[in-house]
């Protein structure tokens, strides 16, 4: 009877033989096309996991960049894309205390908070509090019924920061939870986690001197000229061709 060779069908363990199990195949064994067989899935998968990736659940904060002045305000915005029910959210940022303070969204309420964006409603506050001297935000809200979960994108949060002092410093993301009406977690991306800040005095614009006025004066082609009398008696202003 014809057999296949060797290299195509992988041999029984010994033990297996021993024990008089047939056609359980040893698995220190494989065939040598399984390397082959392994790539090709390999490839077929790894599209698939791209897409995964890019249609997943992606926090991030805006803008990537912020320049002020010193007593300047500047809006930093928490924003969540591409999320399937979606009912709860919590994050928590750091900032530079000495550069930067937050604006209290909310003066009637006891301490200082941040605002709510709007994307995921704010029905229960879990926790909303900055703490001005440790430069640390804490931030967590659910959405309940009759509110159903929310799906796509928008901004969960904004921070409203006032410019300190002068100095180079960053809005931090440091933790983000999400999760779906039943409870569990869903998985997220951060894509930016950072804000760059750079607050700074404003350029002095410094006065030409009454040199550079005169000579300006001239390409102008204006000259004062004293002996130059109008009908008036004041002197008048006349072209330097026409002086001559």
């Amino acid at each position: 009877m014809y057999q296949l060779p060797v290299a195509e069908v992988p041999r029984p363990c010994r033990a297996v033989e021993d024990a008089g199990a047939k056609g359980n195949f040893c698995p220190l064994r494989p065939l040598r096309l399984c390397g082959t067989v392994l790539g090709v899935l390999l490839f077929l998968l790894i599209p698939l996991h791209a897409a995964f990736a890019k249609g997943g659940t992606v926090v991030r904060l805006e803008p990537e960049a912020l320049t002020l002045q010193p007593g300047e305000t500047g809006e930093v915005i928490v924003r969540i894309e591409g999320v399937t029910d979606l009912a709860g959210a919590e994050v928590h940022l750091e900032y530079d205390a000495d550069l930067l303070e937050v604006v209290d969204a909310d003066p009637g309420t006891e301490g200082v908070q941040i605002g709510h964006g709007g994307f995921l409603a704010a029905d229960f506050v879990v926790q909303n509090q900055v703490d001005l001297q440790a430069g640390r935000i804490d931030y967590a809200v659910a959405q309940m019924p009759p509110h159903e979960p929310v799906s796509g994108g928008g901004p969960l949060a904004t921070v409203v920061l006032r410019a300190r002092g002068e100095g180079e410093g960053a809005v931090v993301l440091q933790t983000v939870l999400l999760a779906d009406s039943s409870g569990n977690a869903i998985p997220t991306e951060v894509a930016v986690d950072r804000v760059a800040v750079v607050v700074g005095s404003p350029t002095a614009r410094s006065c030409p001197p009454a040199g550079a006025l005169f000579l300006s004066a001239l390409g102008l082609g204006l000259i004062v000229r004293s002996k130059r009398v109008g009908s008036d008696g004041r002197p008048t202003l006349v072209q330097v061709d026409e002086a001559e």
